[in-house]
């Protein structure tokens, strides 16, 4: 439980990164579309 939590958590940060990311102009220069 505690291994998919994290797994879960991370995918949270790393959808937050995502959009900040997606939301630059230069959107697809670090590989995220």
């Amino acid at each position: 439980d505690n291994y998919e939590t994290a797994i879960d958590d991370a995918a949270v940060d790393f959808a937050d990164l995502a959009e900040e990311v997606m939301g630059n102009d230069n959107e697809g220069v670090d590989g995220v579309s």
